[in-house]
């Protein structure tokens, strides 16, 4: 059997300075990437940027948080390169790149929403999430305040809104989410 010469997609998967993320933002591919990023890190061959490619349709808000502290105090840069479909808590650590080192493919589908849950329980708890639903709420408006520049105002009109707001890679551009499509 012959084989096949890899990709330059294949290739890059092995290399240390590039990293996927896909599927479901939860915490073991959150985990992994972050192990990378301190392995990065620790890395003195390695200069300049580090690359996280993003395909995914979201996830949990909290592994999102994690990814995005280690990512803003990593000493390498951490470039965001979005592919496929970014979506929710994928979106937000897309925006949260480094600033100059944020890619979007031109085909790719972007989308952000508020918060939704599909917890349950009784009164006390009920009142209880009500809490952290607004307590999550003003962190991902933070979150992407600090990321895009805009303010308060403009996250919510634009990024968290109460339907799903689907973007072309030009108006994630031009809303600061990316700084250059490829």
């Amino acid at each position: 059997m012959k084989k096949q010469k890899k990709t330059e997609i294949e290739k890059a998967t092995y290399d240390e300075t590039n990293y996927f993320l896909t599927g479901e933002i939860e915490n073991s591919n959150v985990m992994s990437a972050i192990k990378w990023i301190y392995e990065a890190n620790e890395n003195d061959k390695i200069e300049g940027p580090i690359n996280l490619y993003i395909n995914s349709e979201g996830g949990q808000v909290c592994d999102a948080y994690a990814l995005i502290d280690v990512m803003r105090s990593s000493r390498k840069p951490v470039a965001t390169i979005g592919l496929g479909v970014i979506c929710s808590a994928a979106f937000m650590i897309l925006a949260a790149g480094a600033k100059g080192h944020r890619k979007l493919g031109k085909n790719t589908s972007v989308m952000m929403h508020q918060l939704n849950h599909d917890w349950g329980g009784n009164y006390a708890d009920l009142k209880s999430l009500g809490s952290e639903i607004d307590y999550h709420h003003k962190r991902m408006t933070k979150i992407l305040e600090e990321s895009t520049g805009l303010d308060k105002q403009g996250v919510q009109d634009n990024f968290l809104r109460p339907t799903d707001r689907w973007f072309t890679s030009q108006e994630a551009v031009k809303l600061g989410v990316v700084d250059k499509i490829f």
